[in-house]
């Protein structure tokens, strides 16, 4: 006699995730004769994916597996979502990075307890309608597909907090995009979108936002409205100017506008009072505005590579600032209220055009890393010696010709005077005779040849007025 196919009631039961419900199905389906075969190789494949529990009846073990909230299927070659997944109705965790998905069924809508789901670095190409059934979802990654749209049920998700769309093909992204109004972190970076909805301004929750390699050229307005926001990437785009209004921005901890075309920054920029790391590196700016000394909470300031001919002079304003990198500007001079920044441990300043040093160099008593190479500089003043904390001294390449003495009695992990005036003179140095002992020596000899000198002259005066006596006698 044939084995009757499993009824819709057992088949709840053995899926129920209850260890004495499963004993109930099962007992029942071998009494009665049903084809628990079906139910065996699905179990064997969830086994697969979930990692079975040991000791315990085999009915808790099945009841567990079925109950199961997390399931991570990373790495596995997956090019198909496995059906086995859709019985877990208890699921609220899916991870499925690194896969080889194409799309997703259209029951993944039926997870509706998923909190957190991650698709990142697959094929997907495109969305089902139904992943805006997912009414409890936190957490969507979808970074580093080949996504070109996105399906408008998506911004129906109104408790997600982190949406992850980064290095997709979105050209352009929906005003819909405003009602995600959950949303804490966004990213969108590597995705060829040269513009951004003005709706982006409505996401006032938002805390996060990346927007990095997208080839934008301008930011809409609406950006401006973002007061909770605190990290904003923009690095690698086209950028030419800011919103007028980009200082209404006053959460922002951390801004990245590192390589884009900026020449400028609007005089709104100095209400940005919490900002603490600034990133404008590889820009085109000329100059700072005066607002810029606002930034009171900056501690880490890059500014390598623009083209920066001055400092603002009140820059000491700057007084928590603990990483300055001036790097490859045009500066002249660095202003002398920069000795003022006592937090301040690391300066760069090479390959500018500095001829001079603040006499009160000394006052910036927290310095460890000082790098001057390739300027025009000849000397650095005495007060280097009070930089007590100070490992690596910098000076190649400039036009050195004498150090203070006392320098070669600080605890310097390295000094670097090479390709200096100052080198070839060192040259000079006996084998054994410290850089104090050589200046000593050469202020020593300059004192005796002015002594010989006075002698001789002494000795002219003296017989010349000899002859004069003889003369008159």
């Amino acid at each position: 006699m044939p084995l009757q196919t499993l009824t819709e009631q057992l088949w709840k039961q053995l899926r129920s995730g209850n260890a004495e419900q499963v004993d109930i199905a099962i007992t029942r389906a071998e009494v009665q004769g049903y084809d628990l075969s079906p139910f065996d190789k699905e179990y064997a494949e969830l086994c697969s994916y979930i990692e079975s529990p040991t000791g315990g009846t085999p009915f808790s073990a099945i009841a567990i597996v079925y109950s199961c909230s997390k399931v991570d299927l990373s790495g596995r070659e997956l090019s198909v979502l496995p059906e086995s997944l859709r019985q877990l109705r208890n699921l609220n965790i899916l991870i499925i990075n690194d896969n080889e998905l194409t799309f997703l069924p259209d029951w993944i809508g039926e997870k509706n307890q998923l909190k957190e789901l991650q698709l990142r670095g697959n094929l997907l190409e495109s969305l089902p309608n139904s992943i805006g059934k997912l009414e409890l979802l936190e957490t969507l990654d979808l970074s580093a597909n080949r996504l070109s749209k996105l399906p408008v049920t998506l911004f129906q998700l109104q408790r997600l907090h982190k949406l992850n769309l980064q290095a997709n093909k979105l050209t352009t992204l929906p005003d819909q995009l405003g009602m995600l109004l959950s949303l804490k972190k966004l990213s969108l970076g590597e995705n060829p979108m040269n513009s951004l909805p003005d709706a982006i301004g409505d996401l006032q929750n938002l805390q996060e936002l990346g927007l990095n390699s997208m080839g934008l050229s301008s930011l809409p307005d609406g950006i401006c409205r973002i007061q909770q926001l605190n990290m904003l990437n923009l690095q690698r785009n086209l950028l030419t100017e800011l919103p007028a209004d980009f200082g209404k921005m006053t959460g922002l901890k951390e801004l990245y506008l590192t390589q884009n075309r900026l020449a400028s920054l609007p005089d709104t920029f100095g209400r940005l009072q919490k900002l603490s790391r600034l990133s404008l590196e590889h820009n085109n700016l000329t100059q700072l505005p005066d607002s810029f000394c606002n930034l009171i909470a900056l501690s880490e300031l890059q500014l390598q590579d623009n083209h920066l001919t001055a400092l603002p002079e009140n820059f000491g304003n700057l007084e928590n600032l603990s990483e300055l990198y001036l790097e490859r500007n045009k500066l002249e001079k660095l202003p002398e209220s920069i000795t003022s920044l006592v937090y301040l441990k690391d300066l760069w300043a090479q390959s500018n055009l500095i001829s001079e040093l603040p006499e009160s160099l000394g006052n910036m008593i927290s310095l460890e890393y000082l790098n001057l190479e390739n300027n025009p500089i000849d000397s650095i003043p005495k007060s280097v010696v009070s930089l007590l904390k100070l490992k690596n001294l910098l000076l190649a390449n400039t036009k050195l010709i004498s150090l203070p003495a006392g320098v070669s009695q600080m605890k310097l992990d390295e000094l670097d005077f090479s390709a200096t005036p100052w080198e070839e003179e060192m040259e000079k140095v006996q084998p054994g005779q410290t850089t104090d002992e050589a200046d000593t020596e050469a202020s020593s000899g300059k004192k005796d040849n002015g002594g010989c000198f006075a002698a001789m002259l002494f000795f002219i005066i003296t017989a010349s007025a000899a002859v004069y006596l003889m003369f008159l006698g």
